[in-house]
């Protein structure tokens, strides 16, 4: 075995303190008000399935990423559907993914497709309503109005014919999985993992899933109850840089040996599970998030690695591309004495850093929707696996090394970058 790698920079004090403090500052913040309360209190309202977590082995998997080929690893999978199409994803705005779910219909497939709400006032959405317009069998997850369970329902994965499953960070939006159609092509995009899995247990255990969550019932309001208001998107912080491809691009990549596989799900194990797999760090932690917010769960989760980075080589990469994410990223990390082992990811190459990947050692990775913030861990409906898989995780590692080798310190991105608001985007 190697000998372990040892971080290149100390970690500083942890200051748990610190992070209780800035914890306290985040939940006052509006976007936490409004994942987290309304009038009469907190969520959840109606009553959260009871989830039974199994373990699997499977000898088909296969992985990609955004930009580079994640179109293709999604789209072969839809377009296989002979039968059935359960969709449950946080956002769908894509049109060429909505094309592909309408024309499975109308060859005969069985589509359903769960998504949340974009406004919390209005069921009927835009992206909901173009959803209902091309006649599919859709509803709001449950995470808004009477069947609210859950803050907000932002898992992404895809269930076909019963026996394959997709899995991702990103939602089915252009930015996320953007239309590059062929090897080696690159269009700008987020940077995302996906998994694809070909295993009739794993695919039933995850329709099983939808479908608790879709048969959750109805709960009369409490009286004096009302839904947060809409949110209003932050400035972007966008790279000064004019997008170019990476040095390298990742092609699909399929395991040839057996994986072991075990649903992380919030609000149920996903903070025990990684916990433990973090405690049993050898060699290396790699976190790639959009950002790492203090609160409950990422303290705890944060401590850890704080714990580890004295033997382990701790990497971590967070989004530059909004701002308010990123201080507050800075802020958690030098509580946690973990601000020398950051990088802000290079926008020059990618739209936005949305991943929620962890990688510990050299066999095990998480792909998952589950952010590193109170919200995810605590509150949300996620759904993602941990992956024991020397092959895999050395592909997911692959990718990491080359956002880090590009990624820009704190002191780098400042000199890089212009702030540009959401208005100016549009």
């Amino acid at each position: 075995m190697p000998a372990p790698l040892q971080s290149k920079t100390a970690p500083g004090a942890f200051d748990g303190h610190k992070l209780e403090k800035l914890a306290k500052l985040f939940r006052e913040e509006p976007v936490e008000q409004t994942l987290a309360l309304t009038k009469a209190g907190p969520t959840p309202r109606a009553q959260q399935p009871k989830i039974t977590i199994k373990r699997f082995t499977v000898n088909q998997a296969r992985v990609a990423v955004s930009p580079d080929c994640s179109y293709r690893l999604l789209t072969e999978a839809l377009q296989s559907a002979k039968r059935s199409l359960t969709v449950y994803v946080y956002n769908i705005s894509a049109s060429y993914l909505v094309a592909i779910l309408k024309a499975k219909q109308a060859a005969g497939v069985k589509v359903r497709v769960m998504v949340d709400s974009t406004d919390p006032n209005d069921a009927k959405s835009e992206e909901f309503a173009k959803l209902l317009k091309a006649g599919l069998d859709v509803r709001e997850a449950p995470s808004i109005g009477a069947r609210r369970a859950f803050s907000v329902c932002h898992q992404k994965y895809a269930v076909i014919d019963g026996k394959t499953l997709v899995l991702q960070s990103a939602n089915w939006a252009g930015t996320a999985i953007p239309d590059a159609r062929k090897v080696g092509e690159y269009k700008p995009g987020n940077r995302e993992w996906l998994i694809r899995i070909d295993d009739v247990a794993v695919a039933a255990w995850f329709e099983d899933l939808f479908q608790k969550d879709w048969d959750i019932p109805a709960v009369p309001l409490p009286k004096g109850m009302a839904e947060p208001i809409p949110l209003q998107l932050p400035p972007s912080w966008m790279s000064a840089d004019t997008f170019t491809p990476p040095s390298k691009l990742f092609d699909i990549q399929s395991a040839t040996k057996p994986v072991g596989l075990l649903p992380l799900i919030s609000p149920v194990n996903y903070l025990p599970e990684l916990s433990k797999a973090l405690k049993n760090a050898k060699r290396r932690i790699c976190i790639q998030q959009q950002y790492i917010t203090a609160g409950n769960g990422v303290n705890e989760l944060l401590e850890i690695v704080h714990a580890k980075a004295s033997q382990c080589d701790v990497r971590i990469i967070v989004s530059p591309k909004f701002p308010p994410a990123w201080d507050r990223s800075e802020k958690t990390l030098r509580a946690a004495g973990l601000i020398g082992m950051l990088r802000a990811q290079n926008l020059a190459h990618v739209i936005h850093c949305h991943n929620k990947g962890v990688i510990i050692d050299d066999d095990q990775v998480v792909v998952s929707s589950t952010n590193w913030s109170e919200n995810s861990i605590t509150r949300a409906r996620e759904a993602g696996l941990l992956v024991r898989s020397k092959e895999l995780t050395g592909y997911f590692t692959g990718v990491f090394d080359l956002d880090w080798a590009e990624g820009l310190s704190p002191a780098q991105l400042k000199a890089r970058t212009v702030v540009v608001s959401a208005a100016e985007m549009v």
